[in-house]
């Protein structure tokens, strides 16, 4: 995504193949979860470990200005339009349901 929120197709960890402090970062973000689908958050003595299934491949992570919470976002895709994420698209008919797992549990 450029900063005009407009898909480029570019893929980037933005520097999260690893794990490191998001103090101060700022957070609209999509996301691709390969292999296992966990996300790690660590605050003091408090660590979470938030997990969802294979029918969500990808996460969207929001944190609002004021900085007191954040969101985590299941998504079967991250903005299906003709870029390269667009391959993982899920249609569902009108009425159809889709369900799956996700937990989140204190480590």
């Amino acid at each position: 995504m450029d900063k005009a929120m407009i898909p480029t197709g570019e893929i980037s960890t933005l520097g999260f193949s690893e794990p490191r402090p998001i103090a101060g970062a700022s957070f609209d973000t999509g996301f691709r979860l390969a292999g296992v689908r966990e996300a790690f958050l660590r605050s003091g003595e408090l660590r979470l470990c938030y997990w969802q299934d294979s029918q969500f491949p990808f996460l969207q992570v929001f944190i609002p200005p004021a900085r007191q919470s954040i969101a985590l976002e299941p998504m079967t895709q991250y903005r299906c339009l003709p870029t390269v994420l667009a391959r993982a698209c899920k249609m569902l008919r009108p009425g159809a349901k889709l369900a799956g797992l996700g937990r989140d549990r204190r480590l």
